[in-house]
């Protein structure tokens, strides 16, 4: 058992010394009581007025008040003990640290500051010591109160930085690997001094500055060196190191089919189990919001293959995708055609097609063939006269494919992705004029640095195959891109911090639109908003539904822009279905609607239900009427609507029900 050391608070109350995690917690009256008993002696007074006004940084002379300060710091547990006696003083530091004290030895026994049990025999009290006239009491030592010391260390992004952590307290030394949480040490006296040193891991020795020179302690933002510090902490709080390193932000446009180097905007890959998967509308969205968030970095394009053929035809290959992609991004419409018209297949342009029949919901889905099919040709003619009214560019329907339907589809594309980004194609030209670049811009690495089957070569993978936009926070890349090509990037001599985001997962959405009472709401346009602020616009089916292909995972919300357009097509519905059922309660709910709303619902019920033909429609309302009103409320509304035929009424009968009735 171990045996703890004990010590005396006040006159006939006694508690041992104990470890922090042995001690009772002191009730704050308890606390309060006994130090009223101590503080019978004047020597214990003096010593409670002086952690009094330790604690408050004040002078204290009242000592009921030093007496409430010091039982609020036994309740909380911020200081578990304490010693009053002076021949026994000794402090609570080292019996919580394990140490032995000399002192201790001397210390009578008393019971466990933990227990609750009857306390062990005591020996007598010491006899009380009149106080001589006007004492002076001698000077006590200082009682260091514990509390904690603790850091976090990150990246200007608020990323953790990697690496090693070496600190001293006082005398005693530790030190240990960066983690994701914050280091925290205790306890640890308030009069401790702790220093830190940093040594971050993963980058290139070279790009380091000099070590600063005990900066701040608070929150302070250094520049990545091999070693940084000492660094000066302070007790009680937590120190934020924010560490300037050279990093990327890589975004990758994965899975390209083997050896085409053309983009795709459609679905690159696709779970059908979780409907989900990720587009290249998505990635280019998801690079350029990463831009306009962050204007300060500088953009690299770097282009990657999988091991199947040569390295010198995949070196090509890998350029060639990067200087497509950056064209893209740079809106350099010539170069980006040129591109296309060079590298490009009759797949790639068909493949543009047939995205353009999912996002705008064109009848030019062709399939993507490698040959130009008849169905290709019909779809081909169908996107062209579509995208003319769309973006301006007229093509001969039945021309060959030509550089123009690749002018096309770069217009359209930027018409989805300023959708997308919530811009108009103006401010999506200048987030794209404003981005910074790095020297140099384009890098093709080829097969050398796979994310998957390293090592293997001849192996085909659409992960591999890939090109990936570096937004890092420096200018220039050393040595260009390093040798081999990208090793300044991926390999020993990195020189940059890799901070990998995974592609913006999209899902395929169908939405419709009913009334509470089930009638669906046709050609209604609206916006849908993604937890992440991507937008998109669309309009409903004549069933009142539509699916949304290629739209951003996650919540969502659904704005319908024309709330009285839904409105009116909610009760041109309504009515038609009262009046087949001769539901008479319903027809005359329409006529406690206000003026205007009933003429909006007249053209909506003639237009929407007449079939072209008014005479046939009014001959369908006279057959299922019973006459009275309701059959001249139809009238009324065909006459509304302009379908008049030969219908006369009595616009008497068109007054709106009364009472309870109406209901709106």
């Amino acid at each position: 058992m171990t045996r703890h050391a004990k010590f005396s608070l006040g006159t006939g109350t006694q508690y041992l010394l104990v470890h922090h995690s042995a001690a009772r917690r002191l009730d704050e009256d308890e606390a309060r009581r006994m130090l009223r008993q101590a503080c019978e002696d004047r020597w214990n007074a003096h010593r409670v007025l002086e952690l009094a006004r330790r604690h408050a940084f004040d002078q204290i002379d009242d000592l009921e008040a030093a007496i409430a300060i010091v039982a609020r710091l036994l309740a909380s547990q911020a200081l578990v003990c304490v010693t009053l006696e002076p021949e026994l003083g000794t402090s609570l530091v080292p019996a919580m640290r394990g140490e032995r004290s000399d002192s201790w030895d001397r210390i009578p026994y008393l019971r466990e500051l933990g227990s609750r049990s009857d306390p062990a025999p005591r020996p007598p009290a010491p006899p009380r010591r009149e106080p001589a006239p006007n004492p002076t009491p001698p000077p006590s030592p200082p009682v260091p109160l514990e509390t904690y010391v603790a850091f976090d260390v990150v990246d200007q992004d608020g990323a953790r930085i990697r690496g090693h952590y070496r600190w001293t307290i006082d005398a005693a030394s530790r030190e240990g690997d960066l983690t994701a949480a914050s280091i925290r040490f205790e306890p640890v006296a308030q009069t401790a001094t702790v220093h830190l040193t940093l040594a971050p891991t993963g980058y290139l020795a070279s790009s380091r500055a000099a070590p600063p020179s005990d900066p701040p302690a608070e929150s302070t933002s250094l520049a990545i060196a091999a070693e940084l510090g000492p660094l000066s902490l302070r007790v009680g709080t937590t120190t934020t190191i924010v560490v300037q390193v050279p990093k990327a932000t890589v975004f990758t446009v994965p899975a390209y089919e083997l050896d085409l180097e053309v983009f795709r905007p459609g679905w690159l890959w696709f779970d059908e189990a979780r409907n989900q998967g990720t587009s290249g509308l998505g990635c280019v969205a998801q690079v350029l919001a990463f831009g306009r968030a962050h204007p300060e970095r500088y953009v690299l394009v770097v282009g990657h293959t999988d091991t199947t053929g040569s390295k010198a035809h995949n070196r090509g290959v890998a350029q060639r995708r990067a200087e497509h992609l950056a064209a893209l991004l740079r809106a350099d419409v010539d170069a980006w055609v040129a591109s296309c018209e060079a590298d490009g297949e009759l797949a790639d342009l068909a493949a543009h097609v047939q995205w353009a029949a999912s996002r705008f919901g064109w009848a030019c889905d062709g399939g993507v063939p490698s040959t130009l099919t008849k169905a290709l040709r019909d779809a081909l003619a169908e996107y062209r006269r579509r995208a003319a009214e769309v973006v301006g560019i007229h093509v001969d329907p039945e021309r060959e494919p030509c550089s123009d339907d690749w002018r096309l589809a770069y217009a359209l594309f930027d018409v989805a992705l300023a959708e997308e980004l919530d811009l108009d194609l103006a401010a999506l030209a200048a987030l794209r004029a404003g981005l910074r670049w790095c020297e140099p811009a384009m890098i093709g690495a080829g097969e050398l640095w796979p994310r998957e089957l390293v090592g293997k070569d001849g192996k085909k993978s659409a992960v591999n195959r890939r090109t990936e936009v570096l937004f890092a926070t420096v200018a220039e890349i050393p040595g260009g891109a390093g040798d081999p090509v990208g090793d300044s990037l991926y390999g020993d001599a990195a020189w940059l911090w890799l901070d990998y985001i995974d592609p913006e997962l999209r899902a395929v959405l169908p939405l419709s639109l009913v009334s509470t009472d089930g009638h669906a709401v046709p050609q209604t346009p609206f916006k849908l908003v993604s937890d992440a602020g991507r937008v998109r616009y669309g309009q409903l089916g004549p069933d009142g539904k539509a699916v949304l292909d290629d739209v951003a995972a996650g919540e969502f919300r659904v704005h319908y822009l024309d709330h009285d357009d839904v409105t009116t097509k909610v009760w041109a519905a309504r009515f038609d279905a009262a009046q087949r059922d001769a539901d008479t309660a319903t027809i005359r709910r329409l006529l406690g609607l206000p003026a205007e709303l009933v003429r909006a619902i007249a053209v909506e019920y003639g237009t929407r239900f007449a079939g072209g033909d008014p005479d046939a429609l009014v001959q369908r309302v006279r057959s299922s009427s019973s006459g009275g009103p309701d059959e001249v409320v139809v009238d009324f509304l065909l006459a509304l609507a302009g379908f008049t035929g030969e219908v006369e009424y009595d616009t008497s009968l068109l007054q709106p029900p009364r009472g309870n009735e109406v209901v709106s």
